[in-house]
């Protein structure tokens, strides 16, 4: 399926990376492309050619709404991929962000995809406590996927390609956000 990745963050964080990683491996050809996008009184325009790109548009947003055109993408999505942390500040924050996502678009499915989390930790029933809290917030507002683990294989990830052991990490939190951007 014919993927488009725009990146909607001030900071172009995910467009810097591809660039950072084209310049590591300039032979390389990706098989989707990262493009930065201006999220502003053009927006209502932007959006009309987003949705006439063929396949599946993948847009990176800031996690907040201090651009008031934002609204104007979040209430054209179809699906959002939500990634947090069981952490409670994270779970409290993702919860209250969902809250307002939702107050702008109803009809969108949020898909929670449990990220980062550790296998080993020392204050165990604090994360037993965020993922309970998670599961029932997130419960409620959408879909939660399998986790993805906090690994040293994704540590090294980049924006080209994935080695057999990272897409063995990500695959079943994948296979899940893909089922619903299928069912768009």
């Amino acid at each position: 399926m014919p993927v488009l990745a725009m990146d909607a963050d001030p900071q172009l964080s995910l467009y810097k990376d591809r660039l950072d990683d084209l310049q590591v491996n300039p032979e390389a050809s990706p098989s989707w492309l990262i493009k930065p996008i201006r999220v502003d009184e053009n927006a209502t325009a932007v959006i009309e050619k987003i949705k006439a790109v063929p396949g599946v548009v993948l847009i990176d947003c800031p996690g907040n709404i201090d651009n008031n055109y934002l609204q104007l993408l979040f209430k054209a999505a179809d699906v959002v991929v939500m990634p947090f942390r069981y952490d409670r500040k994270n779970v409290r924050e993702t919860a209250t962000f969902c809250g307002i996502f939702k107050m702008v678009n109803n009809k969108a499915q949020i898909v929670f995809v449990p990220n980062m989390v550790k296998s080993i930790c020392e204050k165990r029933g604090e994360l037993v406590d965020a993922r309970n809290m998670a599961y029932d917030a997130f419960g409620k507002l959408g879909f939660i996927t399998a986790r993805i683990m906090e690994r040293v294989e994704l540590e090294c990830c980049n924006t080209l390609s994935l080695n057999y052991k990272q897409r063995f990490e990500v695959k079943y939190a994948f296979e899940k956000i893909l089922q619903f951007i299928k069912k768009q």
